[in-house]
Order: structure tokens, then C-alpha cells, then sequence
């Protein structure tokens, strides 16, 4: 193991300890960097549970709440800001530039319609292209690259390679599509806020703007913004707090308060431990098409078949499963079958009026446990994973040694048809 660019972490931790800051960081952890998981923290020594090792000072958080303070401290139209922004402190503006300048174009109403994902890839951005006039110049700095990005599915949508997506399995491909169409959505209302101010084309880079809308959507971390009202706006990148790896295992926990954003430990740690957080129960799709990873065992797998059972279906069939709530996402794993593909499974068998069928009604309304249903639905099931299955074989023999994208559909296929087998 070795420490990540040391001048880069010195930077940060400059920048994030001055001695008017909260910010603090137990002794008892650094930052290191592995050749299989990049960069991670790990006990200097013997931590125990409870311990708090990290807090960082609200003020040094990348959100909604401190892009607004930060940009409006350049001296914008309406520089009156609701008391939520008062708590915010940012350096004196000073070094003005083509970037600041434009800052003072923007409203708090302009501001306000944009997403955290879209304001906050913008600030990145715009703030990156300062470079160190930048006071989050540190913060960027220890940013991931887009190498570390390459295995994301959402990045071949992006970069075209159209023949990896087709090997793909169908719900990974369904998931980097939507992705896709997100950053897409978001790219646009970014460039249609600057196209409004007149704002030099080359200003913002698509390159650099999915950079950063993926550095984003693979570290934020929960927490409620007041000037939202969505809860997918409710977010924060957090500072060193991103170094933290992910575990399907819950290894320490997050605080937030008045003080700021907080790190504590849930179990023991010995000398040299990586300490870990959860980022939520993920299948190995979820965490490469959100974040670029996978793990090679987790607990969360499932298999999507959502095509496959619907395309059984006829159209009162449809109609039915979408007025009382269950139509789509049919998945199974290791454990179970969803009780919406169990509810779908049964459809399929009923074709009398399905909105009076007392059977399916007791299904629903959990007076039965569907026992009519099963014996069938077991042989739908079957004759579906087969299918799958034989799909999925095409991809486990990639020639994929000195390929890491094609690793990943390796994996992703064998995983499929290792939890298919336990049903067949």
C-alpha cells in the first residue's frame, strides 16, 4: 500500500484544518491507496466502536446550500440570501475572473431551478477551470480521474461503444440508458442557463461535465437540503469522507448536525483495517453502473426479468398489473422471488375479468399466500431463467484477459447464471 500524491492530500487537509474550522481527523486513520480498490482509509492503529473520526465543518461541504453562498459572495444582482445561507462562511471574493463575473449574472430563481446534480456539476466545472483562484481548488483536486470511471456501463453509453452495451445484460443496459438520459437532461438545462447569460461556448466541456456529474453521483451521501423539495436533491459530497470504500457490511455510521457532518465507527478496527461505509443494499449492477465498481461477493445480487415476463402478457394483462401498482420491475435473487413477480406470475395464469378475480384480489390484499399459483408459477419461472440463462452463456467465455470491460460482462453474466442455477 501506498499513501495517495502526498502534495495533493497535504493540500486538502490544509485546507480543510484551519484553526477556525470544526473540521477535525482522528490521528487513528489516514489515507492509503491499493492497486485493486484505489484510494481508502485505514486505521493507524486499534480504533473501537463509537469512536468519532471524522467531522467536517458544514461550510466545507459541496451542496446546493454552499454553491449558492459561494457564488453569491461574488457580488450577485439580488445579493440578498435567506437565513438558511447565513451559517455558510466563504473567503473574501477577491482575484476576479470571466468565471466570478459571470457568478454575478446569475438569481437566486435561476439558481433555484436547477437540480443539486446540475448546479453542483457546473460549479465543479466552472470552479475546476479557475484552477487554484479556486478556494475548492483542494477539494477537486483529489477528485477521481475518468480512468477510474472506464468499466461504468452509463460511461460506454456515453463514449458510443455500442458493442459492449449489446453484451451486456438487458437490465444493466436498460440502467446505463437511463443514466444516460439523466446526464443528458441535466447537460442540457446546464447549457440553457448559460446560453440565457450569453456565456462563451467553450465555457462548459460535455467531457468534463460527465467527470464531474459521475464524481458526484458516485459520492454524494444523504442529506436534507431545505430549499429542496425533492428527495433526490438531497445530497452532499463531503469531503475525505469520499475516500471511505463501500461494504455490503455497515462498518460505521453517519451523524449529521448543527456541527457539522460526522463519521463514527460501529466496530472494532486493528492496526492497518480499511474502515468501511455502506452505500445503501446494491446489486453488483447497481454499484458498477452508479459508482464503477463491483464486488466480487455480494449478498444484494438479484436478476431483473422484467422483459421476459412481460413480454408473456397480454394487454388487459398489462392494464391490470398497472392500475393496482405491481407492473414491472420483477426481480429474483439467492433468497426469494419478489412478491411483484410473484404477483405477475399469477396474472399470467388468470384470464377472466381480472379486476373482479377474487383470487388475485386475496393475493394482493395479502388474505392469501397465492398456493394456487405456485405450482405453475414455478414452471413460468423455469421455462424464463432458461431462456436467460442461454442468453447469458455467450458471454462467459470473452477472451476477456487483457480486457477490463469485458471482465466486468464476464462477471456480470456468471454471477446471473450462478443465481439462475440455484432455481434450476
Amino acid at each position: 500500500m501506498t499513501r495517495p500524491n502526498e502534495e495533493k492530500l497535504d493540500n486538502l487537509l490544509q485546507w480543510l484544518l484551519p484553526s477556525t474550522t470544526k473540521t477535525s481527523i482522528s490521528e487513528k486513520i489516514q489515507v492509503k491507496e491499493t492497486q485493486g480498490s484505489g484510494r481508502g482509509i485505514y486505521a493507524t492503529s486499534d480504533i473501537k466502536p463509537n469512536l468519532p473520526i471524522i467531522t467536517i465543518d458544514h461550510s466545507y461541504l459541496l451542496n446546493y446550500t454552499t454553491i449558492v453562498a459561494h457564488i453569491f459572495s461574488w457580488g450577485s444582482r439580488n445579493k440578498s440570501l435567506p437565513d438558511v445561507y447565513k451559517n455558510i462562511k466563504v473567503p473574501p471574493a477577491e482575484n476576479e475572473d470571466h468565471i466570478t463575473s459571470l457568478y454575478k449574472e446569475f438569481t437566486l430563481e435561476e439558481l433555484g431551478a436547477l437540480s443539486s446534480f446540475q448546479i453542483m456539476s457546473l460549479f465543479l466545472e466552472l470552479e475546476s477551470s479557475r484552477g487554484k483562484e479556486s478556494w475548492w481548488d483542494p477539494f477537486i483536486q483529489m477528485l477521481p480521474t475518468i480512468n477510474d470511471f472506464l468499466t461504468s456501463p452509463f460511461l460506454w453509453q456515453i463514449q458510443g461503444k455500442y458493442e459492449l452495451i449489446e453484451k451486456l445484460p438487458k437490465s444493466t443496459q436498460k440502467h446505463s440508458l437511463k443514466m444516460f438520459n439523466r446526464f443528458e437532461s441535466d447537460f442540457k438545462a446546464v447549457k440553457t442557463l448559460l446560453e440565457t447569460h450569453n456565456a462563451s461556448k467553450d465555457i462548459i466541456n460535455h467531457d468534463k461535465f460527465v467527470l464531474y456529474w459521475m464524481c458526484i453521483n458516485s459520492r454524494c451521501l444523504y442529506m436534507e437540503i431545505p430549499q429542496k423539495k425533492t428527495t433526490s436533491d438531497n445530497f452532499t459530497m463531503a469531503p475525505y469522507v469520499d475516500f471511505i470504500n463501500h461494504s455490503t457490511n455497515d462498518q460505521c455510521k453517519l451523524k449529521i448536525d448543527r456541527t457539522g457532518f460526522h463519521v463514527i465507527t460501529t466496530s472494532n478496527y486493528k492496526e492497518n483495517d480499511e474502515l468501511y461505509l455502506s452505500y445503501g443494499p446494491h446489486s453488483n449492477e447497481f454499484l458498477l453502473c452508479e459508482y464503477g465498481f463491483h464486488l466480487s461477493n455480494n449478498e444484494w445480487n438479484d436478476l431483473d426479468i422484467t422483459e421476459e415476463v412481460i413480454d408473456l402478457m397480454n394487454d388487459d394483462q398489462i392494464e391490470y398489473l398497472k392500475k393496482v401498482g405491481y407492473y414491472g420491475d420483477y426481480t429474483i435473487n439467492k433468497q426469494n422471488v419478489s412478491f411483484r413477480t410473484d404477483v405477475a406470475l399469477a396474472v399470467l395464469q388468470e384470464r377472466d375479468d381480472l379486476t373482479i378475480n377474487r383470487r388475485l384480489s386475496a393475493l394482493l390484499n395479502g388474505i392469501s399466500d397465492g398456493s394456487f399459483y405456485k405450482r405453475r408459477s414455478k414452471q413460468i419461472l423455469i421455462n424464463i431463467l432458461e431462456k436467460v440463462k442461454e442468453d447469458l452463456e455467450r458471454n462467459l467465455d470473452l477472451n476477456s484477459q487483457d480486457d477490463p470491460n469485458l471482465k466486468v460482462i464476464e462477471a456480470l453474466s456468471k454471477e446471473r447464471v450462478e443465481l439462475i442455477d440455484s432455481y434450476l
